[in-house]
């Protein structure tokens, strides 16, 4: 088991800036932001993972690519892809959650 130490040193490191999430991040969003969070895999198996929050309050869903062990990508739908610039989508919404936006922004 981990011990209160070394989970200390994950928050620590995690909350450097750049720093690429994990699983456990995923999870953290999906029970934050109280919504499915659906992973397009690069897995034979599995190819498509649901991440369930603790609490759903939202219809919702975050969808993400997944390159198995190596990199999670946004998704989007045709016709909205990012601006270059900024990163915003079309519809002003980042990851298709209104509360990401506004915590990104520091918008409560």
């Amino acid at each position: 088991a981990d011990s209160p130490a070394t989970f200390k040193q994950y928050v620590k490191e995690m909350a450097k800036p750049a720093t690429w999430g994990d699983h456990v991040t995923l999870q953290a969003t999906a029970d934050h932001f109280h919504l499915r969070i659906i992973l397009v895999t690069s897995f034979n198996e599995k190819a498509v993972l649901a991440i369930e929050p603790r609490e759903k309050r939202s219809s919702r869903v975050l969808w993400i690519s997944f390159y198995a062990e190596v990199h999670y990508n946004s998704v989007y739908p045709v016709g909205e892809e990012p601006d270059e610039q900024t990163g915003h989508h079309g519809t002003g919404k980042i990851l298709g959650s209104k509360g990401l936006f506004r915590a990104l922004h520091g918008k409560n």
